[in-house]
């Protein structure tokens, strides 16, 4: 594979160090050592941003020796979510920061924002910063692009989602298994037209939950009508906007399943708007279970997924990993049909 243009790397597989980097921030070794060791040595600020600039393109990270050199651990870790605007994230934030704290490790807290090019960024940012370890919330991104740099600084990484591809720790919930069970509880309530909102098209999640609600229409003799199956992006509005148009159509369904919570409330905004009822005119359950479901009105059934209880177990893993501890590969949390005033008969 042809390299970068601009990339200075040597031409061999072999990791670069510090040499390289001052070559190509035009600085002496011992600059770079003392911005690496985050002296007292004064170094001009222009100075230092062209060295972690360089190192940076070089993919230059000290090495576990050098982090011996260099301190040893930083009692640090990094956190990326997909979207902190989304409130089911900072649930898993606060368990993994409790579990931090108990054991005075202090959490980077890193916004992806669902962009690539900003989770390549944090990565970077993280690995050079030399935190102890990287945990990774969602399945809506591949890592195996960054696993290379990850394995070079023999990394520590703790995914909450599923990572199939990946032989990395992951902390996942049964999504394909509430998929199911959400559906199933609207068909037990007589319902047969029921829709479904999905969420981002890279969210291994939402798959999973379409998956469940396929295999609960297919169990109950039902045909799985495709357009009833409707894109949204795990916000309010696609929700709000996906459910003007399925009650639009000639033969509506009586209840939607939505991906998540946020969309969900945006099913039930729409159904207000357009006079329809519910759960009279239209049954609606969510996932993920975040506060605000439980104080609208209807309140909103939901398939709970233990954000809090995941964040917690991520950094139990991560604390395991820290020590040198064998953690296993797959832990699987429970989720639980949380039925409330959103779901009833179909009329």
């Amino acid at each position: 594979m042809d390299r970068a243009a601009g990339d200075e790397r040597p031409k061999s597989r072999a990791p670069a160090n510090i040499r390289d980097v001052a070559r190509l921030a035009g600085v002496s070794p011992a600059t770079v050592s003392r911005v690496i060791r985050v002296s007292d040595y004064p170094v001009k600020t222009e100075t230092r941003q062209r060295v972690l600039d360089a190192a940076a393109q070089l993919h230059f990270y000290p090495n576990d020796l050098a982090r011996g050199l260099f301190g040893e651990r930083t009692n640090t870790i990094g956190v990326l979510v997909p979207d902190a605007s989304n409130p089911y994230y900072p649930e898993i934030l606060r368990g993994v920061e409790r579990v931090a704290f108990e054991h005075r490790i202090a959490v980077i807290f890193c916004n992806v924002d669902h962009q690539a090019d900003r989770q390549r960024y944090y990565l970077d940012v993280l690995m050079q910063r030399r935190v102890d370890g990287l945990i990774g919330v969602g399945g809506d991104y591949d890592y195996r692009s960054s696993q290379e740099a990850l394995e070079r600084m023999s990394m520590r990484l703790v995914l909450i989602g599923r990572h199939d591809e990946l032989d990395y720790p992951t902390v996942e919930t049964p999504d394909a298994e509430g998929g199911e069970r959400a559906t199933r509880h609207l068909i037990d309530l007589g319902h047969r037209d029921i829709a479904f909102v999905t969420g981002s098209e890279t969210s291994l999640a939402s798959q999973d939950r379409l998956t469940g609600y396929r295999r609960a229409l297919e169990a109950a003799g039902l045909p799985v009508r495709p357009e009833l199956i409707v894109k949204g992006d795990y916000q309010e509005s696609s929700g709000y906007a996906r459910t003007r148009e399925l009650l639009d159509i000639p033969r509506p369904p009586s209840a939607i399943v939505a991906a998540n919570d946020r969309m969900a409330l945006g099913v039930m905004a729409a159904a207000w708007d357009l006079g329809a009822e519910v759960p009279g005119a239209l049954s609606v359950v969510g996932f993920d279970n975040i506060a605000s479901s439980k104080y609208v009105r209807p309140s909103l059934t939901t398939v709970e997924s233990p954000g809090h209880h995941a964040g917690e177990k991520a950094m139990e893993l991560m604390l395991g990993l820290i020590d040198g501890v064998d953690v296993p590969r797959r832990t699987v949390m429970p989720c639980e049909l949380i039925v409330r005033g959103s779901t009833g008969p179909r009329r």
